[in-house]
Protein backbone atom coordinates (compact mmCIF):
# COMPACT_ATOMS: atom_id res chain seq x y z
CA UNK A 1 0.00 0.00 0.00
CA UNK A 2 1.52 3.38 -0.49
CA UNK A 3 -0.67 6.56 0.49
CA UNK A 4 -3.76 4.30 0.96
CA UNK A 5 -3.44 2.80 -3.09
CA UNK A 6 -2.40 -0.61 -4.07
CA UNK A 7 1.17 -0.22 -4.91
CA UNK A 8 1.23 -3.10 -7.60
CA UNK A 9 -1.87 -1.79 -9.13
CA UNK A 10 -0.03 2.12 -9.44
CA UNK A 11 3.31 0.06 -10.53
CA UNK A 12 1.44 -0.96 -13.80
CA UNK A 13 -0.79 1.92 -14.63
CA UNK A 14 0.14 5.34 -12.95
CA UNK A 15 2.82 7.44 -14.55
CA UNK A 16 6.20 8.68 -12.49
CA UNK A 17 4.53 12.31 -12.27
CA UNK A 18 0.89 10.44 -10.68
CA UNK A 19 3.01 8.42 -7.80
CA UNK A 20 4.80 11.26 -7.19
CA UNK A 21 1.85 13.71 -7.08
CA UNK A 22 0.83 11.16 -4.78
CA UNK A 23 4.01 10.75 -2.53
CA UNK A 24 4.12 14.64 -2.15
CA UNK A 25 0.42 15.36 -1.92
CA UNK A 26 -0.09 17.51 -4.81
CA UNK A 27 -2.62 18.92 -6.63
CA UNK A 28 -0.73 20.32 -9.66
CA UNK A 29 0.57 17.34 -12.36
CA UNK A 30 4.08 18.86 -14.15
CA UNK A 31 4.27 18.00 -17.55
CA UNK A 32 7.81 19.44 -18.39
CA UNK A 33 10.45 21.58 -17.61
CA UNK A 34 10.26 24.84 -16.15
CA UNK A 35 11.98 28.18 -18.26
CA UNK A 36 14.72 28.45 -15.73
CA UNK A 37 16.34 24.65 -16.94
CA UNK A 38 19.37 25.24 -18.38
CA UNK A 39 20.76 22.16 -19.68
CA UNK A 40 24.60 21.62 -19.70
CA UNK A 41 26.50 20.91 -22.93
CA UNK A 42 28.04 17.56 -21.25
CA UNK A 43 28.37 14.83 -23.21
CA UNK A 44 27.25 11.83 -21.75
CA UNK A 45 23.74 12.08 -19.24
CA UNK A 46 25.37 11.31 -16.23
CA UNK A 47 27.88 14.63 -16.45
CA UNK A 48 24.32 16.39 -17.40
CA UNK A 49 22.25 15.01 -14.52
CA UNK A 50 25.69 15.70 -12.08
CA UNK A 51 25.48 19.46 -13.47
CA UNK A 52 21.86 19.83 -13.23
CA UNK A 53 21.88 18.68 -9.34
CA UNK A 54 24.97 20.72 -8.22
CA UNK A 55 23.51 23.67 -9.68
CA UNK A 56 20.05 23.22 -7.97
CA UNK A 57 22.32 22.25 -4.47
CA UNK A 58 24.09 25.71 -4.89
CA UNK A 59 21.48 27.59 -6.14
CA UNK A 60 18.32 26.91 -4.03
CA UNK A 61 17.00 28.00 -0.95
CA UNK A 62 16.74 25.41 2.32
CA UNK A 63 13.95 23.09 2.61
CA UNK A 64 13.22 24.27 6.67
CA UNK A 65 11.08 26.48 7.41
CA UNK A 66 9.64 27.26 3.66
CA UNK A 67 6.01 26.42 2.60
CA UNK A 68 4.57 22.76 1.23
CA UNK A 69 3.41 24.26 -1.92
CA UNK A 70 7.09 25.95 -2.25
CA UNK A 71 8.33 22.99 -1.99
CA UNK A 72 6.27 20.80 -4.11
CA UNK A 73 6.97 23.05 -6.91
CA UNK A 74 10.88 22.89 -5.87
CA UNK A 75 10.03 18.99 -6.01
CA UNK A 76 8.37 19.42 -9.44
CA UNK A 77 11.19 21.03 -10.58
CA UNK A 78 13.79 19.37 -9.69
CA UNK A 79 12.19 15.93 -11.07
CA UNK A 80 11.23 17.30 -14.37
CA UNK A 81 14.21 19.39 -14.72
CA UNK A 82 16.38 15.86 -13.88
CA UNK A 83 15.03 13.96 -16.41
CA UNK A 84 15.64 16.30 -19.27
CA UNK A 85 19.12 16.80 -18.32
CA UNK A 86 20.09 13.16 -18.52
CA UNK A 87 17.76 12.81 -22.01
CA UNK A 88 19.42 16.09 -23.10
CA UNK A 89 15.99 17.70 -23.69
CA UNK A 90 13.90 20.27 -23.04
CA UNK A 91 10.59 19.20 -24.38
CA UNK A 92 7.42 18.85 -22.69
CA UNK A 93 5.04 15.83 -21.49
CA UNK A 94 5.29 13.04 -19.09
CA UNK A 95 8.73 11.41 -18.45
CA UNK A 96 8.11 8.17 -20.21
CA UNK A 97 6.81 9.94 -23.18
CA UNK A 98 10.05 12.11 -23.09
CA UNK A 99 11.91 8.92 -22.74
CA UNK A 100 10.90 7.87 -25.60
CA UNK A 101 10.89 10.90 -27.90
CA UNK A 102 14.62 11.15 -27.33
CA UNK A 103 14.94 7.27 -27.80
Amino acid sequence: MFRGQDAAFLSRHASLEEVARLLWQSSALSLGPTGQTRLARSATPKARGFDFLSRRAVADPPSFGRSQALLQVDAWEVLSGFAGALLGTKAPGLIYERIAAAW
